[in-house]
Parts: structure tokens; C-alpha cells; sequence
């Protein structure tokens, strides 16, 4: 039912980075070997991805399992709404041509729904959840096609209510910060990645898919894995109706 977790590829990783030794040579290679192999290029992604928020999320040289879900997760999400907004722009088309509409909240800000980016997110194999539901339902999580409608449907309800939108509903222990928050700090570094490896745009969230597949294998028995469900779905759902104008706004806020 959920997408299964994949064989890791085979190219040597290279740090993130044009302009690194080899870089040419792996971007070769995965052209070369696209066919074939279609997910080589995203699953290679997904384990810098990874490695690369495991990094960006550390302090004092420690790690916390919960941050490195909740920022792959959120920022995942995003990417199920982001790139397509653009597609549609450079295309001329508007989003009742693709069957999208635009909620504007209470709090002044646009949430945005409709069955493509819904498809990124959860519905096709490669979907964004249902690559880390795979993995996850593998190290003992329960996982249902019933837990996502419910989400769906909550985040649909919460969608304008400002602060309540955001918060995940989560033990006091293991609160996380907010998608907008986190898409704001870490998403231009994440995505950069992507483009880096030559990721579609459309595809980035395959790639982090198979990243939070990797921290799901990762982490076994150190988080519990229903907590670690809960995380990815609260977090990835809500951070595809947020309004990519709204976290453009956030991260300028951000750098001031």
C-alpha cells in the first residue's frame, strides 16, 4: 500500500556543492543511468538530505530526533506545493485550471488545496508519506490511508486560525517548531540540494521521501515509531497549504 523502502543507490555521495571534486562525474553518472534506475537520482538526494539536516539541526553537537523528522517533513511538504505553484505561473494557467483552490483564513493568509499537490503528498507510491509510511510501518509504526484522511481533514479545519494551524499536536516532551518556521530557516538550504543533483522540481519531495525513510531506519528504537508518524503527518501535511509567499515573507523576517 505505502511506498516500500528502496535499495540505497550506488554512487559515492559527494558533499553538497557544485563546485566539489566529482560532482560532474556523479550528475553523469545518474544521467546515464536514469533509465534504468529512475530513483538513483532522489534516493541519493534523500541520504544527503539526511545527512545534511542531521547537521543543520544539531546543537552543541547534539542531535534530536524529533528536529530532523519534523524538517525533513515539513520542508517535504512544501515541496508538494512550492514547485507547482511555479509550474502552473510559467504555464499561464490558473489554479481552477487544475482543479486548485485558495482559502484566505481569518488570520489574512492563503492555504491552498486540491488533488495534485494532495497526490505529492500522499497518494501516488513515491508520495512524500507514503515513501516514509513504508518505511516506517517496517520498523513496527501503524500506519493507514485512515490516518491521513483524518489529518487532512483537521488541517482543513485549522486552515486560517493562525497559530493554531501550525502547532502539531504533539507530549510537551517532544515539541517541535512550527512547519513555517522551519521551511523558513532550513528550506532554500535543503532545496539547493536538490537542484544541485538536477532533482525535477516536481520530484523533490521523492527525495525527501526516501530521507525520511533513512531517519525512520536510522532511528529504530530511539523515538517511538507512532510518535515519528505523528510528526511527519501533522508537520508535512500542514506545510503543503502554506503559502510559499507567506514563508518568503518569514525567512526575510528572518534575516533582518
Amino acid at each position: 500500500m505505502f511506498g516500500r523502502r528502496k535499495t540505497p543507490p550506488t554512487p559515492p555521495q559527494q558533499p553538497p556543492g557544485g563546485d566539489k571534486p566529482g560532482h560532474a562525474h556523479v550528475l553523469a553518472h545518474l544521467d546515464r543511468e536514469e533509465a534504468d534506475k529512475p530513483y538513483q537520482r532522489t534516493q541519493l538526494v534523500g541520504n544527503i538530505l539526511f545527512e545534511t539536516t542531521q547537521e543543520a539541526v544539531a546543537q552543541d553537537g547534539r542531535i534530536r530526533v524529533e528536529n530532523v523528522i519534523v524538517t525533513l517533513a515539513s520542508i517535504g511538504g512544501q515541496q508538494c506545493l512550492a514547485p507547482l505553484l511555479q509550474r502552473l505561473a510559467e504555464e499561464g494557467k490558473q489554479l481552477q485550471d487544475v482543479g486548485m483552490t485558495v482559502l484566505k483564513g481569518d488570520d489574512g493568509h492563503l492555504y491552498f488545496f486540491g488533488d495534485l499537490p494532495n497526490q505529492m503528498l500522499a497518494e501516488k507510491q513515491t508520495s512524500l508519506i507514503s515513501l516514509a509510511f513504508g518505511a516506517a510501518a517496517q520498523i513496527g509504526a501503524r500506519v493507514s490511508v485512515e490516518m491521513i484522511m483524518q489529518e487532512m481533514k483537521t488541517v482543513a479545519q485549522k486552515a486560517g486560525t493562525g497559530d493554531a494551524f501550525l502547532e502539531l499536536d504533539l507530549p510537551p516532551q517532544h515539541q517541535v517548531d512550527s512547519p513555517l518556521e522551519i521551511v523558513a530557516a532550513f528550506g532554500p538550504r535543503l532545496v539547493e540540494i536538490c537542484d544541485l543533483y538536477r532533482v525535477p522540481p516536481l520530484d523533490r519531495q521523492v527525495a525527501f521521501g526516501f530521507a525520511l525513510q533513512r531517519v525512520l531506519t536510522m532511528t529504530k528504537g530511539v523515538i517511538d515509531p507512532d510518535l515519528a508518524v505523528s510528526i511527519i503527518l501533522q508537520a508535512a501535511v500542514r506545510a503543503s497549504k502554506i503559502d510559499p509567499n507567506r514563508v518568503a515573507q518569514r525567512r526575510s523576517e528572518m534575516l533582518r
